[in-house]
């Protein structure tokens, strides 16, 4: 839990509750459409979505934020047993100075609020990041300096894990949009899970989701490995199917009622071939 700006105040004074605030309100003005923060967000949603989805994580206990009330703000990745609180500097020089004292007030807030975070800084150029490594005060040996240099140079290839089967460039390119306009339409401020949710439907379910593989029924997955040339597979609640020359998705969530008369109708008609399975998807209601 993030301290209040009275507990700010109580534990630094009340010129760190002003500088917290007017850090806020400056965020707040200055922040909305920065490309830089957009870009940074982008690169971590994604990196955070595929190592979910490689370790079977549903995304529910990674919350992201922009803009906290807090002295490291730009972006924070919260997790049930750690944080990370990012500070994002696009130019052309930094030094340490009020960004030092940040990187003390926020250490001394996590502490006092049982929070296990790291504190990192974020520069756009090497050799800025090259100069605040070289001049860092000697009490700020934990604090990381990170280049990163947008475009996200693996994004094509992170984002093509999410995108799969259908890792199209037209897919990838669209899949900015659409992640950074869920990203803004939660307000910045959301679980992993809840910001690829809305990726998925603004992208009309090309983008995945960290929802758990629905359980097809035996009887069911009997009947369609019996279709020649055909293929499927279950992305979270979406059946992918495959056929020569032809690739698309169910109409309908696994689960729904549409789906269930969808597998009633393969029950009492298991289609022969992939037009009868077509035809099926096509009139179940």
């Amino acid at each position: 839990m993030m301290l209040t700006p009275d507990q700010i105040e109580a534990l630094l004074g009340a010129e760190a509750r002003k500088r917290v605030e007017r850090k806020r309100r400056g965020g707040d003005s200055a922040d909305k459409g920065a490309a830089y923060e957009r870009e940074y967000a982008l690169a971590r949603i994604v990196q955070l979505g595929v190592e979910c989805l490689e370790s079977n994580d549903d995304g529910t206990g990674i919350h992201l934020q922009a803009q906290a009330l807090c002295f490291i703000d730009d972006f924070l990745v919260h997790r049930p047993d750690r944080s990370i609180f990012s500070q994002l500097k696009d130019k052309q020089s930094q030094g340490w100075g009020d960004l030092a004292e940040d990187c003390r007030s926020q250490r001394s807030c996590n502490e006092e609020a049982g929070i296990i975070g790291s504190i990192e800084i974020v520069v756009s150029r090497v050799d800025v990041a090259a100069r605040l490594d070289e001049s860092r005060p000697d009490d700020l040996g934990e604090v990381d300096v990170i280049h990163f240099e947008p475009p996200f140079p693996g994004y094509d290839e992170a984002v093509g894990v999410m995108l799969e089967p259908f890792d199209t460039s037209n897919a990838r390119r669209d899949s900015r949009r659409h992640i950074l306009a869920a990203w803004e339409e939660l307000n910045r401020n959301a679980t992993l899970a809840e910001i690829l949710e809305r990726a998925s439907d603004f992208s009309s379910g090309t983008i995945r989701t960290l929802d758990p593989e629905f359980a097809l029924a035996e009887d069911i997955r009997g009947i369609l490995d019996q279709i020649p040339d055909f293929s499927y597979q279950v992305r979270s609640r979406i059946v992918i199917f495959a056929y020569p020359g032809l690739q698309g998705r169910a109409r309908y969530e696994c689960g729904t009622q549409q789906w269930n008369n969808f597998e009633n109708r393969l029950k009492l008609s298991p289609p022969s071939d992939f037009l009868e399975f077509f035809a099926l998807m096509r009139d179940a209601q």
